[in-house]
């Protein structure tokens, strides 16, 4: 059965015969992948299949169909924290308690040379004991055809969660992961994105120039130890925000 669907791809659920188990198999949404982008794309799922972390959804096998590629992982119920944010009243300590969880999975990944590209609410996943998990890790930028946008040739990753350097498409690292996650505290805690506007162009044009906005004026009663986190997490420079 079809159990989700993104940009990226569509998830079945999937009875896999060798291992007599239930796994969510992912199907990539091009099939007209080169050869290099199909050998990049196993090449980086096979480096976020060897991350071992509570908060990181194992990969387990990874291939190409008729042209088209896949992977399968673990299959968990829960819901994504957007579909949290809206549904449930979050406090501001639930709140830090799940970010500081998934920031903890992130550094792990990075301590393992291991970037995400896409991190927002949408791709964090809340489990049935109440756990935050991160799906997908280190395929944004293998992946393509998902929510992301092209400049000169490069692809980025989803505009309201993009870096400043991600939105004039230079070189991605472990800093642009920090401020995507950033951009996620911010949006958990304040109700509201910190940047909207008409288009995907003039968002990104809002991250790239517009001073990032203090949470407080959205959110006056966020605890200042939360709004200073924030604002390091989101700096528009990379050496200004936090190594890791």
């Amino acid at each position: 059965d079809r159990v989700g669907r993104g940009g990226m791809g569509v998830v079945y659920g999937a009875w896999d015969d060798q291992l007599k188990r239930t796994l969510a198999l992912k199907v990539l949404a091009r099939s007209d992948y080169s050869e290099e982008e199909r050998a990049r794309f196993e090449r980086e799922v096979r480096l976020s299949a060897a991350l071992s972390h509570p908060g990181i959804i194992p990969v387990h096998e990874v291939g190409a169909h008729e042209g088209t590629p896949y992977f399968t992982r673990d299959l968990i119920d829960g819901t994504t924290l957007d579909n949290d944010c809206v549904e449930e009243d979050l406090t501001d300590v639930e709140i830090v308690r799940l970010l500081t969880k998934v920031a903890e999975a992130v550094s792990h990944a990075h301590s393992r040379g291991v970037l995400h590209r896409d991190l927002k609410p949408g791709n964090i996943l809340v489990n049935g004991d109440g756990e935050p998990v991160i799906l997908d890790f280190g395929l944004a930028k293998a992946s393509a055809g998902d929510t992301q946008l092209t400049a000169h040739g490069v692809r980025l990753g989803t505009p309201m969660y993009m870096s400043p350097e991600q939105g004039q498409g230079f070189q991605v690292y472990h800093r642009s992961d920090i401020y995507s996650l950033g951009v996620t505290l911010f949006e958990m805690l304040a109700g509201r994105a910190p940047f909207q506007a008409d288009s995907s162009l003039a968002l990104i044009y809002e991250i790239v120039k517009a001073p990032f906005p203090p949470i407080m004026e959205w959110m006056p009663t966020t605890p200042q130890a939360a709004a200073d986190i924030v604002a390091r997490m989101t700096a528009k420079r990379p050496g200004d925000r936090f190594n890791n």
